[in-house]
């Protein structure tokens, strides 16, 4: 799950110009995939706010099956604290843990013992902008993303112990109706990074990391359905995101289908 998570403006009073958006899908593995999450965003002043996500993933075979809940995929857990610096600028301090099971290219896919998961820590910053265009509201958002990688259970440090990964994504938020109940969510992100190598990762003579490049791009529509409750609001998503991605080690890119689904209380 970059994994992904997306913010809640903090005050009120500019609350529209923050074009909410979806908890987004993490890269998985396999040619189809599903995402479900829940989020939790609460204000805690006029200029913080809090934002709690946790997201599972599933997806189908590298090849062949394209079943997209056939294999265990991801557990992202993340908490978000969002500072409004002015009108049109936010920025947020999170951390968060990733739990991806492992999988090879080829039948029968499963990954040797021990490593058939990896545990992950990621601290992470991110700034936002914000603004309207007419009705439309748009965020553009820049993420560093620190990865601390280890074999399961943290025994040690997985063979790249280290990733890091820079982001940057446009949101467009278009309202479907005058009562702001439903909406279109249009969305890309591109990401880039490079890894550090382990003792026990194969590298050529010298190297330490790998080259930095564009790792990803993850573009998304999604669905917005807004219903009040009392106190709060609730956002059920729905959405599709085409992935075009690869790991930092390797040339060839892979294409994955996401189906996701989640829900925000607010």
């Amino acid at each position: 799950m970059t994994i992904k998570t997306f913010l809640v403006a903090a005050a009120g009073a500019v609350l529209p110009l923050a074009a909410q958006a979806q908890i987004g899908a993490e890269a998985q593995g396999g040619k189809l995939t599903t995402w479900v999450a829940l989020g939790l965003d609460r204000e805690l002043s006029t200029r913080w706010s809090s934002v709690t996500d946790m997201g599972v993933g599933r997806h189908s075979d590298p090849t062949g099956s394209l079943n997209p809940v056939k294999r265990t995929g991801l557990f992202v857990l993340t908490q978000d604290f969002v500072y409004r610096l002015r009108p049109h600028w936010r920025v947020s301090l999170s951390g968060g843990y990733w739990r991806r099971d492992a999988y090879q290219d080829a039948p029968p896919y499963e990954a040797e013992q021990p490593n058939n998961y990896r545990d992950e820590l990621r601290p992470y910053a991110r700034l936002h902008y914000d603004r309207t265009l007419g009705r439309v509201a748009l965020t553009n958002s820049l993420r560093t993303d620190y990865r601390f990688y280890f074999t399961p259970g943290f025994e040690e440090r997985w063979p790249t112990p280290f990733e890091f990964r820079l982001r940057d994504m446009v949101t467009a938020r278009f309202p479907l109706d005058q009562a702001g109940h439903r909406f279109l969510i249009l969305s890309d992100e591109v990401l880039t990074a490079t890894d550090a190598y382990g003792p026990a990762a194969t590298r050529a003579p010298g190297q330490s990391w790998s080259p930095y490049k564009l790792t990803e791009n993850r573009l998304s529509v999604y669905y917005r359905r807004t219903l009040d409750i009392p106190r709060h609001h609730l956002d059920c998503d729905l959405g599709l995101m085409y992935q075009y991605w690869r790991e930092t080690q390797k040339t060839a890119f892979n294409t994955s289908f996401n189906l996701m689904l989640d829900v925000i209380v607010r």
